[in-house]
This record gives C-alpha cells, sequence and structure tokens, in this order.
C-alpha cells in the first residue's frame, strides 16, 4: 500500500509529469492485480469463484448474492499485498481505470479519455481516502 500512496503523493506534489505517473501507476496496479489472482490460484478458491462467475453470468444468482459470496471467497485469500475485493483494491482499480484513460494531447482525447486535472481531482480524491484507512489500519 506504501507505494500506491507513495506514487499518487508523488503527482499531487508536482514531483512527477502526468504521463510518468500514468505509466508507473498502470505497471504497479497490474503487478498488485496479477499478485491478488495468483493467491486466489494459491488459495485453491479460484474454482470457487469461477462457479460463481458462471451462477450469475446464468441468472441462477444475482449479482448482490455473487458480490457476498465472491467476498467472502476473498476474505480467505492470503499472500496478497493489498487485499482482493477490499475497498483498497477499489480505489487502486479505479486510479488504474483514471489513468489508462489519460491522455496529455487535449488535440487526442476521444469522449472518454481524460486530462490532467481530472486525472489530479480523482487522484487526490483516492490518495485522502487510503490514507484515512491506512492510518486506522497503524
Amino acid at each position: 500500500m506504501d507505494e500506491v500512496i507513495q506514487l499518487m503523493q508523488l503527482l499531487v506534489d508536482g514531483h512527477i509529469d502526468y504521463d510518468t505517473f500514468a505509466g508507473d501507476y498502470i505497471t504497479l496496479g497490474r503487478e498488485i492485480r496479477d499478485e491478488q489472482w495468483t493467491a486466489l490460484e494459491t488459495s485453491g478458491l479460484k474454482r470457487e469463484s469461477d462457479e460463481l462467475g458462471r451462477l450469475v453470468l446464468a441468472g441462477l444468482i444475482s449479482k448482490e448474492e455473487f458480490g457476498k459470496r465472491n467476498k467472502a471467497l476473498w476474505d480467505q485469500v492470503e499472500g496478497e499485498r493489498i487485499k482482493g475485493l477490499s475497498r483498497e483494491s477499489e480505489i487502486i482499480a479505479h486510479i488504474f481505470v483514471e489513468a489508462d484513460a489519460y491522455e496529455s494531447d487535449p488535440q487526442q482525447r476521444t469522449y472518454y479519455q481524460i486530462g490532467e486535472q481530472e486525472l489530479l481531482a480523482e487522484v487526490r480524491k483516492a490518495l485522502d481516502e487510503l490514507k484515512a484507512i491506512h492510518s486506522t489500519k497503524d
């Protein structure tokens, strides 16, 4: 978690540029995601998680039931830096999407892409929330 907070802080404080942040953050986000999925597989719970996905897609359980049962599975997983399906993980995933949607050149931006001010605003909100969560765990 510290490296996520540090990277966000570097952007907020103006110590790195937006392109560097986006690239570094996407790399870090992928590492965290891959670590979470590896931990799920190692735990032996991936088959159960896949089955829940099949059930919700088939309409045999509701999205709400899927969410509760999948969260309960992830709560059993050990070994990730950042717990899968935790609030921290959700925040990290959100900023991953924002960093991926960042386009520095306003002339090149499409309707779904964002610029510096939008990215900075999202990172500030995420950073504040991550710091609050992190401070309660210390």
